[in-house]
């Protein structure tokens, strides 16, 4: 079938190639090509979203989905990607538009446009093989900004979501002495069964004192005020939330913490992996809707 590949990172790339490898046409636009490229069978890079969408049957966009104002993202230096009604009508009937997180004018767009939109990034399929690279990256940047090992260590995580239950289970394999943060009394309970520590947000004020490394996990502010003036001034902040992440950035600068925004860690640690992950992720979404081999 033919598949159009819009904007995204490394990760979207190697998603197109590894389509292309399974027999399907694939158009890309919006990418960053590699280095004298030339071109590759079923691969090839369109002149304009128009050409990438004719005849497609699907359309795989990045993991970033959508700007505020409904453009596709792409990389720095690239020009964004404004679709209109017009690009989507030369889908074939019954496409699927597939993206990691929409917003309002895109998926006006494509109610409009009579075409079914997946947002994957909150899919369990996606997101769980998604955080092993993000936990694994975090985990990298930590060992980079430390003087110590993170066997022994003191680390917390801020969420017990998908990412930070990989987290947790990779720092517990190095040895740290992991605690975990949550809200809802499940994800404590999940968190102590897994055998970390556990403490509700509420508490984190008072335990925050013997942290050595934070991983946030949390798209909402949670090292801000209080919390983190009780950070000790030698403790690491990795926060792995989309931007603008959970921590006060000004005023851990202020007190001189170590305090890294770090989203996108797939797309820049192990774009290999995170790009194979949404290929099957298309795969499996097609043949799902009896796309593939119709």
């Amino acid at each position: 079938m033919r598949i159009a590949v819009l904007g995204g990172d490394a990760r979207q790339w190697e998603a197109a190639r590894v389509l292309a490898a399974e027999g399907h046409e694939v158009r890309v636009f919006g990418l960053r090509l590699p280095g004298g490229w030339q071109g590759e069978p079923g691969l090839t890079a369109a002149a304009s979203p128009a050409e990438a969408l004719a005849g497609a049957s699907a359309v795989v966009g990045p993991v970033q989905g959508a700007t505020a104002t409904g453009a596709i993202w792409v990389t720095a230096g690239l020009e964004p990607i404004v679709l209109s009604r017009e690009d989507l009508a030369g889908l074939e009937p019954g496409a699927v538009f597939l993206i990691g997180i929409a917003n309002e004018p895109l998926r006006r767009l494509c109610r409009e446009a009579g075409v079914e939109l997946v947002e994957y990034r909150e899919e369990d399929d996606f997101a769980l093989l998604n955080a092993i690279p993000s936990a694994e990256g975090a985990i990298a940047m930590a060992m980079e900004r430390t003087p110590f090992t993170l066997f022994g260590s003191r680390c917390f995580i801020l969420g017990f979501g998908r990412t930070g239950e990989i987290l947790a289970l990779m720092l517990r394999g190095l040895g740290a002495r992991t605690t975990v943060a949550a809200r809802k009394p499940s994800a404590l309970a999940r968190a102590q069964a897994h055998g970390h520590q556990a403490v509700p947000f509420a508490d984190l004020e008072r335990t925050l004192p013997g942290a050595q490394v934070v991983f946030n996990t949390v798209p909402a502010p949670v090292l801000f005020g209080r919390n983190l003036e009780a950070l000790p001034a030698e403790a690491v902040v990795i926060d792995l939330a989309s931007a603008p992440g959970g921590v006060d950035f000004v005023r851990a600068g202020e007190r001189g913490l170590q305090a890294v925004l770090a989203p996108g860690l797939p797309g820049k640690v192990a774009p290999q992996s995170a790009g194979r992950y949404v290929a099957g992720l298309v795969v499996r979404t097609l043949e799902s809707r009896s796309l593939v081999g119709r």
